[in-house]
């Protein structure tokens, strides 16, 4: 009679490890997904943002070509300069 038992807590104990199994499948899939969907909503709004960028800078140098000269050329001076003292 004891044999019998064991082999039914067995298949029980084999069934739950089964659906254990089966539920954490699923819930990796369920983390991917939403990995997967806030990555590619966290690079569209990188995207924004660099073309938003992208277009204030345009309209800056558009708007003050001098001063984006000065600007460029004070930054250069400055990389140099530490790039000489590396």
């Amino acid at each position: 009679m004891e044999s019998h038992s064991n082999t039914s807590t067995t298949a029980q104990l084999k069934e739950k490890a089964s659906e254990l199994v089966e539920d954490v499948k699923e819930l990796g899939s369920l983390a991917r997904n939403a990995a997967r969907e806030t990555l590619r909503d966290t690079c569209a709004e990188g995207r924004n943002a660099a073309r938003t960028a992208e277009q204030k800078v345009e309209d800056y140098v558009t708007r003050q070509p001098v001063t984006s000269l000065v600007v460029a050329a004070g930054i250069g001076f400055l990389l140099g300069c530490w790039w000489r003292r590396r």
